[in-house]
C-alpha cells in the first residue's frame, strides 16, 4: 500500500464516523475495513470515496488525490461489473459488502455533484438487497 492509499484510508476511517447511515449497509466500520483488506473491490470503493470527498467536498485538489479518485472509481466500476456479472465465484463475497461498495460509489457521484449517477447506484443497491433478501 502506498502513502496516498494509506492517507486515504486514514481519512475514510475518520470521516466514516460521520458517514450517513443511509450510505452504508454495514454500520460496523471495523467489518468494512476487514472486508477491504481481503477484497480489492471494497478497497477501491473506499479509496474512491475518500479521494472524491477530499477533492470535491473539502477542496483538497492535490494531483495525488484527484488522480486516485479517478483511477479508483474506474477500477471500482470495472470490478463491480465483473462481480455482478458473475465472472467471480459466488463465494467471493456476500451481498452486504457488495451493497456497501455500490453505496460508496453513490457517495462518490454525490461528491462530484452527479445526482443522476448517484440515483442509479442507490437503485442498484436497493435491487441487490431485494434480490438477496
Amino acid at each position: 500500500m502506498d502513502s496516498v492509499a494509506h492517507s486515504l484510508l486514514q481519512y475514510f476511517r475518520h470521516y466514516s464516523t460521520h458517514f450517513p447511515d443511509y450510505f452504508t449497509f454495514t454500520p460496523n466500520m471495523a467489518k468494512v475495513f476487514d472486508s477491504a483488506v481481503r477484497d480489492e473491490l471494497m478497497m477501491k470503493c473506499i479509496l474512491s470515496a475518500a479521494a472524491s470527498r477530499l477533492c470535491c467536498m473539502q477542496g483538497t485538489l492535490t494531483l495525488h488525490f484527484a488522480e486516485r479518485a479517478f483511477a479508483s472509481m474506474q477500477q471500482s466500476l470495472r470490478l463491480l461489473q465483473i462481480r455482478i456479472n458473475g465472472d467471480v465465484p459466488a463465494t467471493a463475497a456476500p451481498v452486504e459488502p457488495l451493497v456497501d461498495c455500490v453505496l460508496y460509489l453513490a457517495a462518490v457521484a454525490l461528491y462530484r455533484g452527479d445526482e443522476a449517477s448517484a440515483e442509479i447506484h442507490v437503485k442498484a443497491a436497493v435491487r441487490l438487497i431485494e434480490l438477496n433478501g
